[in-house]
């Protein structure tokens, strides 16, 4: 854990570094804000007590809003869910986490490229079915958990001019739960974005 916790500072240093300096060279001027909405997918083995070990595809929708300031800096919010399936019978585990993002990046003639985190909290709920069935109104024997934890999310991608306000978005993260109480219940793994964004 410890380990982990200083990868993360040493991450979020860096990221907070690189925004200082754009923003010194390029000076505090509000630049209008881009938003827009975001689907992903992607593939997390997880430990947590029930059952042991998921390994399961994810899927889930959110959205982003970030303002620009000067040519580099942007600070703005975003906010996900993304939701596995596994065991074949209904038992789920999802995740849902919002929070505030840092992000530099640097722009060309028809596109940019982007990094940043993320800084939030989130909720991750596990319901494992031990037997029944879900698809009917019958007693079930499930075993249901939900935590908080604050959520770390570093990311990079790229953004394709489509025209003056049209962007197309596509960009990578890697979510992580660090609250040490829950270690056992770690959502972590990477996930791909695609999303339309609209500049003003």
């Amino acid at each position: 854990m410890k380990l982990k916790f200083k990868i993360l500072v040493t991450l979020t240093a860096l990221v907070l570094s690189l925004s200082a300096q754009a923003q010194e060279h390029a000076g505090k001027i509000y630049k209008g804000f881009i938003g827009g909405m975001f689907v992903h997918r992607g593939h997390t083995k997880i430990t947590t007590e029930i059952p042991n070990d998921i390994s399961a595809y994810c899927f889930g929708i959110g959205g982003k809003i970030a303002f620009n300031f000067g040519n580099y800096f942007r600070i703005g919010s975003e906010g996900y869910s993304s939701h596995y399936s596994y065991g074949g019978n209904g038992s789920y585990l999802s995740l849902g986490w919002g929070g505030i993002l840092l992000e530099s990046g640097k722009s060309f003639t028809k596109f940019r490229i982007i990094a940043g985190a993320t800084f939030g909290g989130g909720g991750i709920k596990n319901l494992y079915i031990i037997s029944g069935k879900y698809t009917d109104f019958d007693k079930d024997t499930v075993i249901f958990r939900k935590n908080a934890s604050f959520i770390y999310a570093p990311y990079c991608g790229i953004e394709i001019f489509l025209g003056k306000k049209l962007t197309l978005v596509s960009k990578i993260d890697f979510v992580s739960n660090l609250h040490k109480q829950f270690e056992g219940n770690n959502t972590l793994g990477a996930r791909y974005y695609v999303g339309i964004m609209f500049r003003k």
